[in-house]
């Protein structure tokens, strides 16, 4: 019984493991990349990943966008963030994400991505564990490439049922180069951005997304900024691309706290 008794709450505590806000996990896996101007059969995934709360990748392709405003003295871009809505949370045992590079040359810089909870319709606190900065990765000339992340219980997030945002910043940190950087550049950092792809498959966002006022990667959360949608003439709605895939988790954390408690009292009789 000591050892069942054990077991179990070495599997409870599993799920709730001390929150980081910038979670260290193995890189991105590369699903795919593509032109910028390419037809849409030929962009995106066929179809969402068993699993899914929000998924728009299998939608259509419309474009891309810059996250912009790095500078020399600050080699990092703005942080841009979409709002999403799932159709239902859990734990996430994946995740993906898109990087688009307008520059004529490969951009060799960090992801940071950061998943937030909604605060009356912008950013607020950064979810516990859902801050991950990336090691570098050579970003393709004129490409959209699109990204996927495997997560352990260890690294993993819990995904609210409601709204959430995704958001993602870049710069040219290395801490493994003798000067600390990538080499690229603040005009390099100011071409990647995020693809978008409308309508979202599983889920639903709005067709408005938020830039932070000045560059960074707020991994504390509640970054100050504003809402944009496109313009022009029939702009596309501001649904960048990304994908959740969660574990189910109340059902689950719920019949293993009533386990852990009735273990709990017979031990006692």
């Amino acid at each position: 019984m000591r050892k069942l008794l054990l077991s179990v709450c070495a599997a409870f505590a599993t799920l709730f493991v001390a929150a980081g806000a910038n979670a260290k996990v193995g890189d991105p896996v590369l699903l795919r990349s593509f032109p910028i101007d390419a037809p849409t059969p030929a962009a995106g995934i066929s179809a969402p990943t068993p699993g899914s709360v929000y998924s728009n990748f299998d939608g259509t392709f419309v474009g891309a966008s810059t996250n912009n405003n790095a500078t020399a003295a600050n080699p990092i871009t703005r942080l841009v963030a979409d709002d999403l809505t799932p159709v239902g949370g859990g734990l996430v045992s994946e995740f993906s994400f898109s990087v688009a590079n307008f520059a004529a040359a490969p951009v060799t810089a960090r992801a940071l991505v950061r998943v937030y909870l909604d605060n009356a319709g912008t950013p607020g606190a950064l979810i516990p564990n859902a801050g991950f900065d990336f090691d570098p990765e050579a970003f393709p000339a004129g490409q959209v490439s699109i990204f996927t992340v495997t997560l352990s219980p260890a690294n993993s997030f819990i995904l609210p049922t409601t709204r959430f945002w995704a958001a993602i910043s870049f710069d040219n940190v290395d801490p493994d180069s003798i000067d600390g950087t990538t080499g690229a550049t603040a005009a390099d950092l100011n071409q990647l951005g995020q693809g978008i792809w409308n309508p979202p498959f599983v889920g639903t966002s709005s067709p408005a997304f938020f830039r932070s006022t000045n560059p960074g990667s707020y991994p504390a959360g509640s970054p100050p900024g504003s809402l944009f949608v496109f313009g022009g003439t029939n702009p596309p709605p501001a649904n960048f691309g990304w994908e959740f895939v969660v574990v189910p988790e109340p059902a689950s954390l719920g019949l293993l706290s009533f386990g852990v408690v009735g273990l709990l009292a017979r031990r006692r009789r």
